[in-house]
């Protein structure tokens, strides 16, 4: 089993640079950054086989999602 776990996303960096978000509304700033936030405390791939398990967040609800898949090496 390996465990992954998110310690930096360049992406969020990207985001709260960027001039779109700049321009946003404040309120909705502070909100974007919750979910990213809420993504980067739980975030985590973890590989058993041939399944791997993660983390993602629904934006709408901000509560972290647990997925899971499948994966093959050829």
């Amino acid at each position: 089993m390996v465990k992954w776990t998110l310690t930096f996303a360049e992406a969020k960096y990207n985001l709260v640079n960027s001039a779109a978000f700049k321009a946003t509304p404040k309120a909705q700033q502070d909100e974007i950054i919750e979910v990213n936030e809420l993504y980067l405390n739980n975030a985590y791939y973890e590989f058993k086989k041939d399944t791997v398990y993660w983390t993602d967040v629904n934006p709408r609800k901000k509560e972290v999602v647990s997925k899971k898949g499948k994966w093959l090496i050829i």
